[in-house]
């Protein structure tokens, strides 16, 4: 599929940088800060991929670009700056969805752009977003800066005070990360995209050096230290051939 055909449409990528991405986050247990900061540099590369290969123009904020006290505030200036650059519809993504794929974007460009509608939403499965989309007449700063931010009744808010007129389309559900639990969960899943099993072996590696580091040349029985296990799996059949 090629880029989409509307010129309109811009792509918002919501991102603090590594640095400030892994003293928030911990993805890695224990104080292994390097580690911590190369998984972090890994999904915000990965994004950063992802949104390039879309074909749309792309607007990058991190912490030194953000504007505002609140995420709400931080988030709503962003878009309205977007908007400022003569842009009509804008979907915004985050850095903490590696299962987000470049036809994601694509789609919600199409439903925005093509077809007329009014929201375009990105469900999590913990009842947050992974991305939003907005045509311009339907961005409402003041509503859109109380809508329950960092909490599991993101998504129905939206759905239940949108106004009647107001469309909106659901993309697919999909998981984020936001701690050490979320990339284990992750990481055991089986992909068969190629990007994505790229994205976990390179992870796995950072965190079988992190696991190096508790073991030494000991046995992790004497230890007592866990093996996590998905370290130990293959990459699934259709990901072994060439």
């Amino acid at each position: 599929m090629g880029k989409t055909r509307n010129e309109n449409v811009a792509v918002l990528f919501f991102s603090r940088s590594p640095e400030t991405e892994a003293r928030y986050k911990r993805f890695v247990g224990g104080r292994r800060s390097g580690q911590n900061h190369a998984v972090a540099k890994a999904l915000i590369r990965h994004t950063r991929k992802q949104i390039k290969r879309s074909g749309l123009p792309v607007f990058e904020f991190d912490e030194h670009h953000q504007q505002g006290q609140s995420f709400g505030q931080r988030l709503s200036n962003a878009f309205l700056t977007v908007f400022r650059n003569g842009y009509d519809h804008v979907i915004a993504v985050g850095n903490d969805t590696p299962a987000l794929r470049t036809s994601h974007i694509r789609n919600a460009a199409r439903e925005l752009a093509e077809r007329g509608t009014s929201i375009v939403l990105g469900p999590a499965s913990d009842g947050g977003t992974w991305l939003m989309g907005y045509r311009r007449e339907a961005f409402e700063p003041t509503s859109f800066l109380e809508l329950p931010w960092n909490s599991p009744d993101l998504l129905d808010t939206i759905l239940e005070t949108r106004e009647r007129e107001v469309t909106v389309a659901l993309l697919p559900v999909l998981g984020d990360i936001d701690d050490e639990r979320g990339l284990y969960s992750f990481l055991n899943q089986f992909s068969c995209n190629r990007l994505l099993v790229h994205l976990i072996r390179y992870i796995q590696s950072i965190l079988k050096q992190e696991q190096a580091a508790f073991l030494g040349q000991q046995s992790p029985i004497s230890t007592g230290v866990r093996l996590f296990p998905f370290l130990l799996r293959a990459p699934p059949a259709c990901c072994s051939s060439p």
